[in-house]
């Protein structure tokens, strides 16, 4: 049998290259040979940690790890690494003046004085997730500031504040990705210091015109149609647009969706409250027939949208759509069930139809012509578990399940057969499902560990 001795150093450095970073540094202790290979600073670029890794490392075992690479390293992720601290990023700003991509979500232990000390020896980063918990505008604004060539960040909305995005205005013209995730507020924080404005989304536009996905998670949203209007008239790019609820009663109308619809190449479009009518679906009809995922929660769309939307945007994987349960009642009928499923592409598996009048009639349709992985059914009062259990053989697939603000469950058993019958599922949502006891719950949870409950 022939040695592996025998392949040139550069096939076994290619074969190394596929290994895990647990399992390259067992290879390196095989023979002083392996060892030189296994340090290679081809391998050594990138630093990233398995999911089964990141609750072990610490500071010292980072430590250890960078100290050998140096200039070689470009990428490091450190992504649930809770024991890593702020002495792990002072070191890495350090020794990896070349640093390209970092990755800190879930590093509950930094805070800005590890950030900065990485915007004042690391001026080549390309994209920075640092959504933590404790990092603020103070260190956010360092990094941009240092970094002009930035192309993707990833930060929670207490540090993108509208000094955040005018420095982005100013320093960050090649971001193609922005997503700020909302902040978790403390009982003494204010909601009035963790706001979007007009004037933040403009700032962005103007600056950042190779925008491609923005997302914007906010305590409190407050813009209107001025927005959109600045995102279509400087953003051409821009495919994917995720505005949280918006609190303004003036704010986000079919005027604004129109505009995006028209001069941005939008494949996913989520917005949430805002007076949104059928009008604003022929605009996205008219204009993106490539959209793949749309989502209008609390919005004014009746049967006729739906039509518009199904017949038009062929690839269309995912439709979100919650009535605002305003004056004029439930807008969504069994007549979009019709059209979903005669319209509803092979590949169309997320749903929703928040607080419309969808009955079990309506839900079998749907359900008969697609192979849905997630379905929201959310304050839907005419659908009951006789019409859900009725296509439970059509769902076999189902990963997630949105029943709240319904009396769909009334009893344990058919909990407990929700859980029998959806294998798959991960996710069930019971929020104010008011005929749901503890006592249900806890027998759900014992029988099926693995799904979470929303409660």
């Amino acid at each position: 049998m022939a040695s592996v001795e025998l392949l040139p150093d550069s096939i076994i450095v290619y074969v190394f290259s596929f290994l895990p970073l647990r399992q390259l540094i067992r290879c390196s202790k095989v023979c002083k040979k392996w060892h030189n290979l296994c340090y290679d600073v081809t391998l050594w670029r990138k630093i990233t940690f398995w999911n089964t890794n990141q609750s072990k490392v610490t500071d010292d075992c980072l430590s250890r790890l960078i100290s050998r690479r140096t200039n070689c390293i470009q990428v490091i992720d450190l992504k649930d690494c809770e024991l890593v601290t702020d002495i792990s990023l002072k070191r890495i700003a350090t020794l990896c003046p070349n640093l390209r991509k970092l990755d800190i979500l879930g590093c509950k232990k930094i805070t800005d004085q590890g950030l900065l000390a990485v915007a004042s020896n690391c001026s080549n980063l390309s994209s920075a997730k640092v959504a933590v918990r404790n990092i603020t505008e103070k260190s956010v604004v360092a990094l941009i500031n240092s970094n002009s060539n930035l192309l993707r960040l990833y930060a929670y909305s207490r540090a993108v504040t509208s000094k955040t995005c005018t420095q982005l205005m100013m320093f960050a013209h090649q971001l193609e990705v922005l997503v700020v995730y909302e902040s978790h507020l403390d009982k003494h924080d204010s909601s009035k210091s963790d706001v979007l404005t007009d004037r933040m989304v403009t700032c962005l536009a103007v600056g950042c015109r190779h925008l491609r996905k923005l997302v914007l998670h906010y305590n409190q949203v407050l813009v209107t149609d001025e927005a959109l209007l600045s995102l279509s008239n400087k953003c051409p790019e821009l495919e994917s647009l995720i505005i949280d609820y918006v609190d303004r009663e003036d704010g986000i109308t079919d005027i604004g969706v129109a505009a995006v619809a028209k001069f941005c190449n939008l494949r996913r479009l989520n917005l949430s409250n805002g007076r949104i009518t059928d009008s604003a679906c022929l605009f996205i009809a008219k204009n993106l027939p490539n959209l793949e995922d749309l989502s209008f929660e609390f919005c004014r769309i009746t049967d006729t949208g739906i039509y518009s939307i199904m017949r038009s945007c062929e690839n269309l994987r995912r439709l979100t759509v919650h009535s605002d349960g305003g004056d004029h009642g439930n807008y969504i009928t069994d007549l979009t069930a019709r059209i979903i499923a005669n319209f509803a592409h092979e590949d169309f598996f997320a749903l929703g139809l928040g607080f419309s009048n969808l009955s079990n009639e309506g839900l079998r349709m749907i359900t008969e012509s697609t192979d849905l992985g997630a379905l929201s059914l959310n304050g839907c009062e005419q659908i009951t578990f006789k019409g859900l259990k009725e296509s439970f053989d059509n769902l076999g697939c189902l990963g997630f399940l949105d029943i709240s603000f319904t009396d769909i469950i009334e009893t344990t058993e058919q909990l407990l057969e929700i859980g029998k019958s959806f294998p798959w599922l991960h996710t069930l949502d019971l929020t104010d499902c008011f005929c749901v006891t503890k006592e249900s719950l806890r027998q759900f949870k014992i029988k099926f560990p693995d799904c979470k409950v929303i409660r």
